[in-house]
């Protein structure tokens, strides 16, 4: 089932239905209380996997639908500069049973993830996932991104959606009482984004530095259509890929609307 989110701004309360905690590093500690529910917890020594590179959140849910708990961390990178591997990314780690997790799977997310949840955000009763990334403005940042979960505890590739400033953290739960899940953000800029769930609006996607066939996958799976395609030489752009774009990212639009695109056709001669 297709689902496209609407933000609106303002100083409004949510409670999430994910499980967040916040971290500078991912540890799995196995144990139990005793038979006293007033007893303190006495967990086991910490025994730790790795993630993708500096896990800022981690989120804990049931993602390919063996009954055991799986995690999700959120792998934040501040630089506007190149990541390294891992980084801009989440990292799925199966459960094995006993408190045991199988090696990370890292995923793509939008620049600067700092908090990550997992919900079923399309209706079709699997987990999925959705980060606030906060990162520099002059990048698909500002956002929230969006993985659907195939069944199998992998994920397409993200969908990202417009927020208000610095998202730092994300929540989800369904604020308008229609039976669908709702994204809320609480952003650095002393306000929180609500994004409603509106299925068929055309929420247009950063496509730029994709190649064309890419660009056209990646709007067509948010109700937007190609436009007019313009060809142009670049210094910067590799041949095939998208300059620009309008309208730009964030617009949300009617379903059906097109993005009209500039393409690379490489260095002039």
């Amino acid at each position: 089932m297709d689902r496209r989110f609407e933000c609106r701004w303002g100083a409004v309360g949510a409670r999430g239905c994910a499980f967040l905690v916040a971290t500078a590093a991912l540890s799995a500690c196995g144990g139990q209380t005793g038979q006293n529910s007033s007893s303190p917890p006495s967990p086991a020594a910490a025994r730790s996997y790795e993630t993708g590179r500096g896990p800022a959140s981690v989120a804990i849910g049931d993602l390919n639908g063996d009954g055991m708990p799986d995690l999700v961390t959120a792998n934040y990178w501040a630089s506007a500069e190149k990541p390294p591997t891992g980084a801009n990314t989440v990292s799925v780690l199966l459960n094995r049973g006993a408190g045991r997790f199988r090696a990370k799977r890292d995923y793509r997310t939008g620049h600067g993830p700092v908090s990550v949840a997992i919900a079923d955000l399309d209706g079709d009763g699997k987990a999925d996932v959705a980060t606030a990334n906060a990162g520099p403005d002059d990048l698909p940042a500002i956002s929230v991104s969006v993985l659907l979960n195939n069944g199998d505890a992998t994920f397409q590739p993200k969908l990202d959606y417009k927020t208000g400033g610095s998202p730092l953290s994300v929540a989800v739960g369904d604020l308008n009482n229609d039976r669908e899940p709702d994204l809320a953000t609480a952003n650095g800029t002393t306000a929180v984004s609500v994004l409603i769930d509106t299925p068929g609006l055309c929420a247009v996607q950063d496509v730029r530095r994709k190649k064309l066939p890419a660009a056209t996958l990646t709007l067509a799976r948010v109700n937007c259509q190609i436009g007019m395609i313009r060809r142009a030489y670049s210094r910067f752009t590799r041949k095939g890929r998208v300059i620009s774009q309008k309208p730009r990212f964030g617009a949300v639009l009617p379903g059906g609307r097109r993005v009209n695109l500039v393409v690379s056709r490489g260095r002039r001669p």
